[in-house]
């Protein structure tokens, strides 16, 4: 009877453990969520924007007005230019929702900023379940989302608004990004294959990294929904622009813009220095009015034929400003001591998954092959990192918890060593 009993208690002990091993997976991602919010609430009523000031001129405002005014999905750029893919339709639409739920600047501006910075906190709350997914520890990815935390309560007050601002894609990006690699390890294809195309919506430079995580399953259904998805944007496109876009269409622009006799690396400096207003539409209403008599996509046709002759013809010169670019993606100058740190951690952490679990290696240094190389040939903005910087976190995690257990296995191998001393010298007294 004794025996039976043991077993049938050996039996029944891991039910009894489980609901509690699943009430803390719940709890601890309350509590990242509840700890990043607060903080970014706290940026967004002490910081120097504070939080009734609209931001209007920038693109995704320009079109979400023009969306509320007109219900059109139009007019990017100061001087009007008409129906356009100039963006991606998620934060227009997004935008454009929040200034019809929320009328007048003050309400508008607050719940902008509250919602960019609640979709910053979701993004750090699922990396304990993103760590699973991905094949580390659920402490691996606690600590990855406190490292996110503490690093941007900690950041200059003029990077902050990258998570808080909330009149770019940025926040939603990190989030949609996190859910995407989620799925790609964890969900059914019909569902693996509507992140895709909802994450293009969103950020159409993780187009790549989708189709290469599709080419990886190699699930006809998958491909099947995210086609689907973007079916419906790239019609309209057809229709209304003449050219079947499935994202955005301003990458002939950007390329332009960023690499031609007058170009810096940094977006800043091309700004001070009159290259940046005498090329983009949105400053020189000369380009804006050819955007007009040529249509919008042809115009970014004809930039990208533009920027290609121009790389092509200044070979040094381009590479000049790539390698700039590569630098300030990896190691930005904004709050620099503090990313280079977090960059130098994730290469480590990199090293040691690769030693240690490959398969977990590759599912984090694809997105971070894949992802950044569009961004390595337009000038740089310290929020281009950021969908993909809680990557960065997750390894200086990784590289923490084997800095955390080599520290360990030191300390026991020294007591070991002590205690055999120890015995070895009360045997040498008995004899």
């Amino acid at each position: 009877m004794k025996v039976q009993k043991t077993r049938s208690q050996s039996k029944t002990r891991p039910a009894k453990e489980a609901p509690r091993s699943n009430w803390k997976f719940r709890v601890v991602p309350v509590l990242i969520f509840t700890i990043a919010f607060l903080l970014r609430l706290s940026i967004i009523y002490t910081g120097p924007y504070g939080h009734t000031r609209v931001l209007r001129g920038h693109e995704p405002q320009a079109v979400a007005e023009s969306l509320v005014r007109t219900s059109q999905f139009a007019n990017p750029f100061h001087t009007p230019t008409g129906l356009t893919a100039h963006l991606a339709p998620f934060q227009p639409l997004l935008l454009a929702t929040l200034i019809a739920v929320f009328p007048g600047d003050g309400n508008y501006e607050t719940a902008k900023q509250i919602l960019s910075s609640a979709a910053a906190s979701l993004q750090y709350a699922l990396l304990p379940l993103a760590a699973v997914a991905l094949g580390l520890s659920r402490a691996t990815g606690i600590t990855a989302a406190a490292l996110a935390i503490l690093t941007f309560e900690f950041l200059p007050r003029n990077v902050q608004p990258i998570e808080t601002q909330g009149t770019w894609e940025a926040a939603y990006a990190g989030l949609a990004l996190v859910l995407l690699t989620i799925a790609y390890r964890r969900a059914q294809p019909a569902v693996f294959g509507l992140a895709c195309g909802l994450t293009i919506l969103v950020i159409p430079s993780a187009a790549l990294l989708a189709a290469v995580w599709l080419a990886m399953r190699k699930q006809k259904l998958a491909v099947l929904v995210a086609v689907l998805t973007l079916l419906p944007w790239t019609a309209r496109n057809m229709l209304v622009l003449g050219s079947p876009i499935w994202g955005r269409d301003n990458l002939g622009l950007e390329l332009e813009v960023a690499n031609n006799d007058c170009a810096a690396s940094k977006f800043t400096v091309n700004r001070h220095s009159g290259c940046f207003e005498a090329r983009h539409p949105n400053m020189n209403p000369d380009e804006a009015a050819k955007v007009i008599e040529e249509g919008e996509a042809a115009y970014n046709s004809r930039k990208l034929r533009e920027a290609v002759t121009w790389m092509s013809q200044n070979p040094a010169r381009f590479a000049s400003l790539t390698a700039e670019r590569i630098r300030l993606f990896w190691f930005p100058e904004i709050g620099s001591s503090l990313l280079t740190l977090i960059t130098l951690l994730g290469f480590a952490g990199a090293a040691v998954l690769f030693k240690q679990n490959r398969e977990a290696f590759w599912n984090l240094a694809i997105p971070l092959i894949v992802y950044p190389p569009v961004y390595y040939l337009t000038q740089n903005f310290p929020r281009y990192r950021y969908p993909i910087l809680w990557i960065s976190f997750m390894l200086a995690a990784v590289a923490l918890g084997a800095l955390r257990s080599r520290i360990w296995k030191s300390n026991n191998l020294s007591s070991d060593n002590k205690t055999k001393k120890l015995s070895t010298h009360s045997r040498s007294k008995l004899c």
